[in-house]
Order: structure tokens, then C-alpha cells, then sequence
């Protein structure tokens, strides 16, 4: 089986690459909308009392079935707490049965269930900038179930905005004390103009600048590559987005456009690094953060000998 995942990989590669093939590849879907925490930055707070009805469990996995059946492999379950309920769980384990790569985001406060996929842990700083984001208490609750889960394929999304921006460094250093794989970053996407959280452009590059001199030192931990940073600089990557790759549905069903953020999207001071790196991996064949993870994820699930995939594929790839 791996030869051919593999195979299908690169042809899915050089189709996109020369023959501009634009069919989606990733899906994001909402177990549930529910959470059970609110946050100051969370993008879907205002979409939690709408009194609409989540999609039952065989309904998610009718949707997760359509859309493997477009050719969809990989899924990222998002929006609310995945983790938050037993039947959001059971829909994440429907979900994972339909596709070949699943990554689940979650904060942390639940039991990390030994599912095969990759955790992605919002991690907003050290433990008092955490705090302050999401509520007393919560990284007490996270580091919690971090030392404790079965699984050791978390890795640390970070957020940045004003409120964090600061402690990147710190920020690193946490995650890991918590024994995370790595840790990537974005910038927070503001909901309007004045928005208090966005960081301006201005002190992002300088965000940047500090990032990349810290990827100088933890090549293998930031994930983060130089070429999706330096797109993240000025909007004008955002013209050409390529959003179609992921189709992205809420809780209820319903496609969210133009992208997971949906109408609350602002694409000139979007903060996203996934699109940026996955036109890297398109018009470069870079190991970007995406990239690299996919290599980890078919080593960790689909050989016995750790570390044979990245170290036969990684010296085909440029590390910028």
C-alpha cells in the first residue's frame, strides 16, 4: 500500500504543479460548534447560540463519505472542542475511518483519545499568557492531559496576536517542556478594522524577523519555513489564495467560504500560514510545514521503522 500512497502523492504534485489541477485534497469539518471554553480570539464564538442543529453522526459520516469520494485524503477536524463530548468523538472516529491523514485541533482541557492522527495544540503562550487568552486554570488542564495522553503526535499551533506577540520565544520554550513533536505559528485574523487584537503589519515583520532567526536554532521544532513567512509579510499572497484546496464545513453541514474562518474572513490582514505553505510546496517542492508533517504522519502510521521516510524523501527538499 505505501508505494501507491506515495505515487499518488507525487501525481497529485506534478498535476497541480504543470497542469494547474485544481481539485481539493484537504477538507476541514466541525465535529461540533460546541466548546467549552471562550476564548478571546476565537473566530466562531458568535456562531455557538445560532440554534441551528448539528449534523447527526451519520450525517457527518455521509459528508465525510462524499467527500472521499471527490479524492479528498486528508482532514483537519476544527471549529469547536472535537474532543468536548462523546458524540463528537464518536463523529471524529467516523471521519477518521474515511480519510488517509486526519489531524484533530483541540485545546488541551480534554483526554487525548489514542486515535491514529495528528493533534494540533492551540498553545497561546506560557502559562499566564494562555490564561489570560482562554481562562484560569486551562494550561494547568492542558499540561495535564498532554503528560498523560497515549499518543505523543501533538504538535503546537500558535496564534499570535496583541496580546501574545511577545512571548514567542517563551512560547517555543513551553511547548517544548510539554514534549510537543513542534510548533507552528500564525497571526491572528482580525473580524474588522479596528479590531484590538491584530497585529499590524509593521510589528508582524518584526514578529517574522525574530522567528527566523529562532529557526536558525530549532530548525527541526518551527515548523514555520522561511518562504510562507516571508508571504505573511504583506497581503498580497492573499489575491491569489488558493482556498479551493481545502473546502472547509461547519458543524451543520454547510460549506463555509472562502475558507474555515468564513464570513468573517478579512483576507487583507489574514494571519493563515497554510495557504502560503502550501503554495510553497506547489511552486517550489519545499519541506514546508504541511509537508513535513504529512512525512511524519505516513512514518508514524504506515511504517514500523521511524524516521526511514523523512530520511529517504529530505534530501530531495529544500529546508528554506
Amino acid at each position: 500500500m505505501l508505494p501507491y500512497y506515495l505515487a499518488y502523492g507525487a501525481s497529485e504534485y506534478f498535476k497541480l504543479k504543470f497542469f494547474g489541477y485544481e481539485r481539493p485534497f484537504g477538507c476541514s469539518l466541525a465535529p461540533t460548534i460546541q466548546c467549552n471554553l471562550n476564548c478571546k480570539q476565537c473566530y466562531e464564538t458568535e456562531n455557538r447560540n445560532s440554534g441551528k442543529k448539528e449534523l447527526s453522526l451519520e450525517e457527518m459520516g455521509a459528508l465525510a463519505e462524499k467527500l472521499s469520494k471527490q479524492g479528498i485524503k486528508h482532514c483537519t477536524m476544527t471549529d469547536g472542542e472535537p474532543l468536548i463530548s462523546r458524540e463528537s468523538i464518536e463523529k471524529c472516529e467516523t471521519i477518521i475511518g474515511h480519510f488517509w491523514m486526519n489531524y484533530i485541533v483541540t485545546n488541551g482541557t480534554k483526554e487525548i483519545p489514542d486515535f491514529p492522527v495528528f493533534y494540533i495544540l492551540s498553545l497561546d503562550g506560557p502559562p499566564k499568557v494562555h490564561d489570560n487568552l482562554r481562562g484560569d486554570g486551562v494550561f494547568q488542564q492542558l499540561e495535564k492531559n498532554v503528560k498523560k495522553s497515549p499518543t505523543d503526535n501533538i504538535y503546537g499551533l500558535c496564534t499570535l496576536n496583541s496580546l501574545n506577540h511577545e512571548h514567542i520565544s517563551q512560547t517555543i520554550s513551553t511547548a517544548e517542556d510539554l514534549g510537543l513533536k513542534g510548533i507552528m505559528f500564525n497571526w491572528y485574523n482580525p473580524a474588522s478594522d479596528d479590531d484590538s487584537l491584530w497585529v499590524n503589519y509593521d510589528t508582524r515583520n518584526k514578529d517574522i524577523n525574530l522567528l527566523l532567526d529562532l529557526i536558525e536554532q530549532k530548525p527541526e521544532f518551527i515548523y514555520n519555513t522561511k518562504f510562507e513567512l516571508d508571504m505573511l509579510r504583506n497581503p498580497e499572497w492573499t489575491k491569489s489564495c488558493p482556498s479551493y484546496f481545502v473546502p472547509s464545513y461547519d458543524a451543520f453541514g454547510d460549506l463555509k467560504e472562502p475558507c474555515v474562518f468564513g464570513e468573517r474572513a478579512f483576507c487583507e490582514k489574514c494571519g493563515c500560514h497554510v495557504f502560503p505553505a502550501l503554495m510553497e510546496s506547489i511552486a517550489k517542492g519545499r519541506k514546508t510545514a504541511q509537508f513535513r508533517m504529512v512525512l511524519d504522519y505516513m512514518d508514524a502510521q504506515w511504517t514500523n521503522s521511524p524516521g526511514i521516510l523523512p530520511g529517504l524523501i529530505s534530501p530531495f527538499l529544500s529546508k528554506e
